[in-house]
């Protein structure tokens, strides 16, 4: 949607939506167009993926069968916002306007509908915060 000429824009969301649903046939993942996704995102295991999220960050890894999405028909476009170097686990569901900060971990079939904060696990349904991680010590030189 950054194309500003309507004459080029055009043929290229056709030409989107017909490879998003060869995807989405072939190895069961849907993405939207309207979604902001960062560099180095990892799908780890096709099929049953649904990202309708704002954003997805950064090096984040993101394993089988999770969704993103609304949480209610009635607040459709209250998505998610997903951080940098995130680890959603298999089953995890993200549901909401709700902001997973950066290094953050989403534990296998959660349900989040909160915020979870940077450094944070994140496990249960619904989920909570089972424990906050250290930052990384680096080497200043």
């Amino acid at each position: 949607m950054c194309i500003r000429w309507r004459a080029a824009r055009i043929p290229a969301s056709v030409l989107y939506k017909v490879r998003a649903t060869g995807i989405l046939w072939l190895w069961g993942i849907h993405l939207e167009y309207t979604e902001k996704l960062g560099r180095r995102v990892r799908i780890w295991h096709h099929g049953g993926t649904i990202f309708g999220a704002r954003a997805i960050g950064d090096d984040v890894h993101l394993r089988q069968n999770t969704t993103f999405g609304s949480a209610r028909l009635d607040a459709r476009f209250a998505k998610p916002t997903i951080g940098n170097r995130v680890d959603v686990g298999c089953g995890a569901v993200v549901l909401g306007h709700v902001q997973v900060g950066d290094d953050s971990v989403i534990g296998a079939n959660a349900v989040v509908i909160r915020d979870v904060p940077p450094r944070s696990v994140a496990a249960g349904v619904p989920a909570r915060i089972v424990k906050t991680l250290e930052p990384s010590c680096r080497l200043q030189g």
